[in-house]
């Protein structure tokens, strides 16, 4: 038996499909915080275990809230963005019947390739090839560690393997839709280097921009997504460097 925990925040874009993607699974629970339009109507057809709690101490605590909140220990975390594809499900549904995640399973957790759709284009490069994510995991054996941004699952205990099936990530459907989400994700950031303590130099901040932008572009294929792939790498070479700034600004 699985437990799908979703994250929503005004989801409603996406959130059909991806609760339509995971109706095979025990239940769904969802963690909202604070969403104004549709979403939680849609979770409601899906009958869905609904629980709120505002986003004030980042990702890896709401996450964790969610892992809380679920009936069985074997957890899958899909984020609201994100689709199972057919034969994701496919793979996890065989495990399920073959009893391959039960308490004395020889794997602790599994990971999922997650490719990204850019602008609705779906990249093949760009570091995008080896995003592999901890999702599935057996709760008693490790949790969503407290990171406010890129959190991720942690085993305490056990082996972690892989399964093959896509977790398509449809992230950003617009350039509108990735600036508001820049600009969340990289205060959120500036807000954990704070926390942290520790001294970042200017310098660091001067040569994020060339150095994220030859290694996602150059060494990393980037070039091989044609304009697209340009356009990411653009805009992710810019992400420290503003994160950088706004933790500057923090502590001033």
């Amino acid at each position: 038996m699985i437990s799908a925990v979703v994250l929503t925040h005004n989801s409603e874009y996406m959130l059909e499909r991806v609760l339509d993607s995971l109706t095979w699974c025990t239940e769904i629970v969802i963690l909202d915080s604070g969403s104004t339009d549709a979403t939680l109507a849609i979770a409601e057809r899906f009958d869905a275990r609904i629980f709120q709690k505002t986003l004030d101490q980042g990702f890896g605590e709401q996450k964790n809230f969610g892992v809380s909140k679920a009936t069985y220990d074997w957890v899958f975390i899909v984020d609201s963005d994100e689709v199972v594809s057919p034969e994701l499900k496919d793979e996890i549904t065989a495990m399920m019947r073959e009893g391959e995640l039960t308490a004395d399973s020889q794997y602790s957790g599994y990971k999922i390739h997650r490719p990204l759709f850019f602008l609705k284009k779906r990249l093949g490069y760009a570091g995008t090839q080896h995003d592999w994510v901890l999702r599935l995991f057996d709760r008693r054996r490790g949790n969503v560690n407290f990171s406010k941004v890129h959190e991720q699952v942690v085993l305490t205990s056990g082996e972690c393997s892989s399964i093959y099936g896509a977790l398509d990530h449809y992230s950003y459907q617009t350039l509108e839709d990735y600036f508001r989400k820049f600009n969340r994700y990289t205060s959120m950031a500036a807000d954990e280097l704070m926390a942290r303590g520790k001294p970042i130099s200017r310098f660091k901040m001067w040569v994020a921009f060339p150095f994220t932008f030859i290694k996602l572009f150059y060494v990393k294929l980037g070039v091989l997504d044609g304009f697209y792939g340009f356009l990411w790498c653009l805009l992710s070479s810019m992400s420290p460097v503003v994160k950088y700034q706004k933790y500057f600004q923090r502590k001033k």
